[in-house]
């Protein structure tokens, strides 16, 4: 996708292998905080990106 940082890129890859990856697991396995994976996440949806379907415990990622 045109535009994403390298970390929006890496949490997009992520999404788009495992979409019931949670924000913890995507810090640890990209080495970043959650703060900063929210942040990524929210950049993203605000992009169009991913979308989230169902709620924020058993919901799922969506690549747009």
């Amino acid at each position: 996708i045109e535009g994403l940082s390298a970390l929006e890129e890496s949490v997009f890859s992520l999404i788009r292998d495992n979409p019931g990856i949670s924000k913890l697991e995507m810090s640890s396995r990209l080495g970043k905080s959650e703060k900063t994976i929210q942040r990524a996440i929210a950049s993203l949806l605000s992009k169009r990106a991913i979308n989230r379907i169902g709620s924020n415990k058993t919901g799922y990622w969506e690549v747009a």
